[in-house]
């Protein structure tokens, strides 16, 4: 289950991690693992569970730590958290422990994969977001008479080598399909700083040449001015705010003035 201890074993730094970051990893790759389907994370969910019961080899940190300290071997903590000495268990426990977070892992790839692409118990489909195609989430938005919006704006999926950009929103009669306001790229692109009111320092909401840049994560409110289109007033209604993107996708989200 683990390299026996070295005297001799070099120090080569944390080429291979504890088991406390194999822990680290499993917590982090199933938090993200029910905010989108990637694959990925289901490979390193394998592997985090594969390290914390392997544990290290001899050319780890944890046994260099050991090898200092040869009584850290008494230490049940450093047993469990380091990845130098097999776990304080006997065989048939190992054995339960290795069984049961392995029904755990199957239980949650499989659930997932079911919940985001179908094919277990339901037919195949897409998901509500796909990791390949960018989505913008678009909630609390606000108008005021003059055809101004305010809203929130997430980009929660797509493909994080590249942002999404916006190129056209719109604010249309919900009924009719009507154009009631709309912001061209040159109308985005001329926005200053302060429409836009980051939830995060990194990931920002930003003005591009054509329009309004979105990497993946970010999010922010928007401040969009009114009166673009030769004074509107809006009347009592129900409306929709739409935004295009450069390829073509469109999204929208209702709203209701007053």
């Amino acid at each position: 289950m683990s390299t026996t201890l070295s005297d001799k074993s070099p120090v080569l730094g944390a080429d291979r991690g504890w088991r406390i970051a194999a822990i680290a990893l499993l917590a982090i790759r199933f938090v993200q693992g029910w905010i989108y389907w990637g694959g990925g994370t289901r490979r390193f969910i394998a592997m985090g569970v594969a390290l914390f019961l392997a544990g290290s080899g001899a050319y780890s940190m944890d046994n260099w730590l050991l090898a200092r300290k040869p009584s850290r071997a008494n230490s049940t903590l450093f047993r469990w958290f380091g990845g130098s000495l097999p776990l304080p268990l006997r065989d048939e426990a190992f054995k339960n422990l290795a069984l049961g977070l392995f029904l755990i892992v199957l239980a949650f790839v499989v659930g997932s994969y079911s919940y985001y692409r179908g094919s277990v118990i339901t037919p195949f489909h897409g998901g509500p977001v796909s990791p390949a195609k960018h989505h913008w989430q678009i909630k609390d938005a606000q108008l005021s008479a003059d055809g101004g919006v305010r809203f929130h704006a997430y980009v929660d999926a797509g493909v994080a080598a590249e942002p999404s950009n916006a190129l056209v929103i719109r604010l249309l009669e919900a009924k009719s399909g009507k154009v009631v306001e709309q912001w061209l790229g040159k109308d985005l692109a001329q926005l200053p700083k302060s429409a836009f009111h980051n939830d995060f320092p990194y990931q920002q909401l930003h003005v591009g040449k054509f329009g309004i840049v979105g990497p993946v994560g970010a999010s922010a409110t928007i401040s969009l001015p009114g009166s673009i289109n030769a004074g509107v007033t809006l009347a009592p209604g129900n409306y929709l705010l739409e935004i295009t993107s450069v390829n073509n996708h469109v999204w929208k989200q209702s709203v209701t003035y007053p």
